[in-house]
């Protein structure tokens, strides 16, 4: 038992010191093995952290249950409360608030009026001024104020004025009503119940994220919270303006705020129910019977004679949770991508390396069987080997991944969401369950190359193991074949010797070359698409926003008389237009998407003014982005339905035209198909004149009250590639680990293959081959598996940068897949090139090899 003992002790000090005398292979092997655990356990950690930040974000805003949507248009939601109220159980409760568009600083916005701060669906980490109070509050988004800074970096947004263009167009005052207003105006005022927004100022007395703000990248406003009392009172000092006081009370005690949808509007109190609620949310006491609850909503509102449900969504329906839910998804599935890759090249890594090993040792192997080691002892010195290396990787890994990955995918996160700060998160059980598999995994591969050899006899196993060849592949009698000729034959029956070496270089090279491929391809793509998104590049050198709506005539007459500060004309053309968040439905599908309404296009210097956006098409048509119909199932021909402008439209798609970022769906506003047309704008591209740079145009047009923003063509794509930042970090990340990849594969397999070789590269030198004779015959060997890796890897390159992307889709960009021919040529010279150096590298160690200490050798 003793002797077995120090038997046993001798063969694993010999083992472990294969270990460290054969130091690049085992480098080779933790290296590839600690790349795959570090993919899988940071990616896992990123998908954890994200979902801890929001599930922070929930606990800290307590979003409802379920949330209730009527229409806002009528008093029809006046005993809506105790219609919901009569369908929910004890423990749940709801909170009403009116909800309905506005413009904040012109950006586009809901606004969620309550009588009280409400304790469903709250800001986090607000910062208040001192004046704010639980029932006079104006709250903005973090993420708008932040915008408002850098437009303005003089602006300080807590405490300050900002303008608030709250959206009437669809509701309803007959034309009677109109005109009796009509003659009650003062002086010089126009009637703004005529157009389609009340602007007013107030103070923000709260600066605050919001769990309905968490997707700043989507089609989505921004939610902007606001008291009834402040609503009503910024309201009447808005008619005040505008109206006589006998007008100002028509409107909000007589009735008119009736039709408004505006409830008890009176100017000496009610503001409790000013104005009428018409969003609900839910509290349930047990969230799990959200879709059961909502079931029950409906059909009570289904058995009302008046059924005024506009829309109902549990939380998990909600567009920002089902995106970031989508977000969470995409991150677990990427940690089957790449880190499978690595996995099966770090198994297959060790198993050729495991192989060559056993083979040098068959000796010992032998002797040991013969003086009493015991088979299962043999076994267990080669697992523990196995175990020690991938270990030591997987511990490498399991340290590194929790904390890289999640810092580089962070970057994206904080582009597209407001979420909380990201926390360190190391998940536990996921890397537990992928360190064990792989550590088992490895250790089974090496069971299975060992049991062969080890079962065999004493007798058997010391003795070389003999190389199965045919003569007529070692025949090369001429001195004319006696390098190149002989050289390819050698390797010719090596290939055939070793298929299982020959698979692996194939495998490696091709992973590389497809990880090089989808790293540029991505480029390529992202690259493209901004180059040819007609929004992006509409042509116009600047992009310029309006606080409220105006008209076209309005905007000829000042735009024209444009100047820069020394009296030049600053525009040549504009073209306005208005881009509105709606639903669009097409067979029982619905998408909410962007409607562009395009105004006329309008030269001021005689020159030809451009449609800025997707060029000329019918006016009794539309024209849709790809993704758009895509979703929507939408062919051209079809047609799409969606309201506006007080109807209901349902057109037809002239053309499907690609967008990277400008996706919705376009229109004329003097299409036949309104019953008026749209003559107010809340955008406008506009043209330099030639002489004026980008910077005075903008100068010239914020000298206009109703322009707060400018964006320059310039600002404008430096503002896209700053979204795809993140995209390109991860690409980076793709190429980096293409080329380890490549490094780690073909120099562990490149260094296997010269040791393997050494016993015949002594024996060409005795014969008398040159150094760079016998180099050839390896560079062959390997550098034509190498081609052939490569050829699999351009095979696979495109599909895999496809299934990448797709994985990391953004709701706000489309990608149109796209991959030039000399990405091609990139990716095959940069994986021939690392395979070629490497093997360069290894054939210099030819002369270092002695003929007689290689020759006498037992192997």
């Amino acid at each position: 038992m003793k002797k077995r003992g120090r038997l046993a002790g001798l063969f694993s000090r010999l083992l472990f010191r294969e270990i460290f005398h054969n130091w690049a292979q085992s480098i080779a092997i933790v290296s590839i093995g600690a790349i795959a655990v570090t993919l899988f356990v940071g990616l896992q950690a990123n998908s954890a952290s994200m979902q801890h930040r929001v599930d922070e974000m929930v606990l800290a805003s307590h979003p409802a249950d379920i949330y209730v949507t009527t229409d806002p248009h009528s008093l029809k939601s006046k005993n809506d409360s105790a219609l919901i109220t009569q369908t929910l159980d004890e423990g749940d409760y709801l909170e009403s608030r009116f909800y309905g568009y506005c413009s904040v600083a012109s950006k586009n916005a809901m606004l969620a009026v309550s009588p009280y701060l409400p304790n469903l669906s709250t800001g986090y980490h607000v910062t208040l001024a001192a004046e704010s109070t639980a029932n006079d509050y104006l709250y903005i988004d973090r993420y708008v104020a932040e915008e408002l800074v850098i437009a303005n970096p003089d602006l300080e947004p807590l405490g300050s004025k900002i303008s608030i263009s709250f959206d009437i167009s669809s509701f309803r005052l007959s034309d009677t009503v109109l005109t009796l207003l009509d003659g009650l105006l003062k002086s010089g005022q126009e009637n703004p119940f005529r157009g389609t927004s009340l602007s007013f100022s107030s103070t923000v007395t709260g600066i605050m994220s919001h769990p309905e703000n968490t997707t700043k990248a989507t089609p989505i406003p921004f939610l902007t919270m606001m008291s009834s009392y402040r609503f009503k009172t910024a309201i009447v000092r808005c008619l005040q303006q505008r109206f006589s006081d006998t007008g100002v009370r028509l409107i909000m005690e007589q009735g008119f705020h009736q039709q408004l949808g505006w409830g008890d509007g009176s100017i000496d109190g009610g503001y409790l129910t000013f104005p009428t609620p018409n969003q609900y949310l839910v509290h349930l006491k047990d969230p799990g019977t959200a879709q059961a609850k909502k079931d029950q909503i409906s059909a009570a509102y289904e058995r009302k004679t008046e059924n005024n449900l506009y829309l109902i969504q549990t939380l998990s329906e909600t567009s920002f949770m089902s995106t970031l839910q989508g977000e969470i998804d995409q991150a677990e599935k990427l940690t089957m991508v790449f880190p499978v890759v690595f996995f099966i090249v770090a198994v297959l890594v060790i198993l050729t390396t495991l192989r060559q090993t056993i083979l040098k040792r068959r000796g010992e192997i032998g002797a040991f069987k013969s003086m009493g080691l015991k088979k299962r002892e043999i076994h267990a010195q080669f697992l523990g080997q196995t175990f020690a290396l991938t270990s030591l990787s997987s511990l490498i890994g399991a340290g590194i991944g929790p904390f890289l990955l999640p810092f580089i995918m962070a970057k994206k996160y904080d582009i597209l969401y407001t979420l909380p700060t990201r926390t360190y998160y190391f998940p536990w059980g996921p890397a537990l369950v992928a360190i064990a598999l792989f550590i088992a995994v490895s250790l089974l591969v090496t069971f299975l190359i060992t049991y062969r050899e080890i079962a065999l006899k004493p007798v058997e196993s010391m003795r070389p193991k003999a190389m199965k060849i045919h003569r007529r592949i070692l025949k090369a009698s001429t001195k004319k074949q006696r390098s190149l000729t002989l050289s390819a034959k050698m390797a010719g029956r090596n290939l055939i010797y070793d298929p299982l070496k020959a698979f692996m270089v194939v495998l490696g090279m091709a992973g590389c070359t497809a990880l090089l491929i989808c790293g540029f391809g991505i480029d390529d793509t992202l690259n493209y698409d901004i180059g040819t998104d007609p929004y992006v590049n509409s042509s116009a050198d600047a992009m310029v926003h309006f606080v409220s709506a105006q008209t076209q005539a309005k905007l000829d007459e000042d735009l024209g008389a444009g100047k820069t500060e020394d009296g030049t004309p600053a525009i040549s053309s504009y073209q306005p237009y208005t881009r509105a968040s709606l639903e669009l439905i097409h067979d029982d599908v619905s998408y909410t998407s962007y409607l562009f309404m395009l105004g006329k296009p309008m030269s001021f210097d005689g020159a030809v003014s451009p449609d800025h956006l997707v060029g000329d098409f019918p006016k009794d048509k539309a024209v849709i982005a790809t993704k758009v119909a895509n979703t929507l199932g939408v062919k051209v021909g079809d047609y799409v339905t969606f309201y506006v402008s007080k109807q209901y439209v349902s057109v037809q798609i002239d053309r499907i035209y690609d967008a990277f970022y400008g996706m919705g769906i376009v229109m004329y506003s003097d299409s036949p198909l309104l019953n008026s047309p749209y003559d107010e704008f809340m955008t406008a591209w506009a043209n330099a004149r030639e002489g004026v740079d980008q910077k005075q145009l903008a100068e010239s047009l914020k000298t206009l009250g109703y322009v707060p923003v400018v964006d320059t063509q310039q600002e404008w794509m430096d503002r896209i590639y700053g979204m795809i930042s993140s995209i390109k970090t991860m690409t980076g990340a793709i190429k980096v680990f293409a080329i380890l990849l490549a490094l780690v594969v073909i120099y562990n397999l490149g260094l296997l293959n010269f040791r393997e070789r050494v016993r015949e590269i002594a024996t060409l030198k005795v014969l008398g081959f040159h150094t760079l004779e016998i180099g050839v015959g390896l560079l062959i060997e390997t550098l034509s598996m190498t081609l052939i890796g490569i050829l699999v890897g351009l095979a696979f390159g495109f599909p895999f940068m496809q299934l990448v992307l797709m994985i990391n889709q953004i709701e706000i960009i489309h990608y149109i897949y796209m991959i030039y021919p000399i990405t091609y040529i990139v990716g095959a010279l940069g994986s021939f090139t690392v395979a070629a150096g490497v093997n360069l590298a290894l054939t210099y160690r030819i002369r270092y090899v002695h003929p007689v200490e290689s020759l006498k050798s037992v192997e």
